[in-house]
């Protein structure tokens, strides 16, 4: 039986309801040394698991508008806030909101909450933000094309979408396999948890406490993205740090710099 969006939206709410109270993670907010350095203009932002955004790609984001997307977890929203920043996230998860206002208090930051589902920014005006920042998230999102409607919508021209996603190649292998040293392709592509396990599999891997994920395609995470008017200006790759298997063989996570150019 396939699932409907709503059916997928309130078992990954709460999924990530349950991540945050129990200390996953991406539910972890950053300590006071790593405030502390993002007031003096040394921000420790990922996209990815490892890697941190290049300088570069976030410069002179003082009093703009930043949106994070997805991102609640009391990580980038308090760095982006305590670097000057007017700082917006929305995230479907109260408890993670929670975990980025509990951090906000705790270091005299400002920051706006607002739980949403990413493909829904109706409550936003046009052109209202100057940078979208969006980690690794959207393979919980079952249809990208609103995503990035909707961020295309409500950036201002020229305004910087940065986001992180898995590679497509990495859920084409069992993670249990591949971990153990034993790789061979197994899901075709486009890979949904829901559509693509075997009855026995999704019996091992869908629970309540573990989000839905979904394997978008290279056209959906980029071409996509570019139908909607905007331009790739730069990219990295990134993995687990070594911590799975596949991280011997090719990069698991691809991160891009996208600016709005047209509406």
């Amino acid at each position: 039986m396939t699932l409907t969006s709503s059916e997928i939206l309130r078992h990954n709410l709460h999924a990530w309801n349950w991540a945050a109270r129990h200390g996953h993670r991406w539910s972890m907010p950053v300590d006071e040394a790593v405030i502390d350095r993002a007031r003096k203009g040394i921000l420790e932002l990922h996209l990815t698991p490892t890697k941190q955004i290049p300088a570069s790609w976030i410069q002179n984001i003082a009093q703009k508008k930043l949106l994070g997307l997805a991102s609640a977890g009391g990580q980038q929203g308090p760095i982006l806030a305590a670097a000057g920043a007017r700082v917006t996230i929305v995230d479907l998860s109260p408890e993670q909101l929670k975990q980025d206002q509990i951090c906000c208090k705790k270091f005299g930051l400002k920051i706006a909450t607002i739980q949403s589902d990413a493909a829904d920014l109706s409550m936003f005006e046009p052109a209202s933000f100057d940078l979208i920042l969006n980690p690794v998230s959207n393979c919980f999102f079952p249809n990208l094309s609103t995503v990035w409607r909707e961020c295309a919508r409500v950036l201002k021209p020229g305004g910087l979408l940065l986001y992180g996603f898995i590679n497509p190649v990495a859920y084409q292998f069992d993670y249990e396999e591949a971990n153990g040293g034993h790789y061979h392709l197994k899901y075709h592509a486009p890979y949904s948890d829901h559509e693509s396990l075997s009855k026995e599999e999704k019996t091992r891997f869908i629970y309540p406490e573990a989000p839905l994920e979904f394997g978008h395609s290279l056209s959906d995470q980029i071409s996509c993205l570019l139908h909607e008017g905007f331009v790739v200006e730069d990219l990295y790759e990134d993995n687990w740090g070594d911590e799975r298997g596949l991280d011997k063989f090719f990069p698991s996570f691809i991160a891009i710099k996208a600016r709005r150019v047209s509406i």
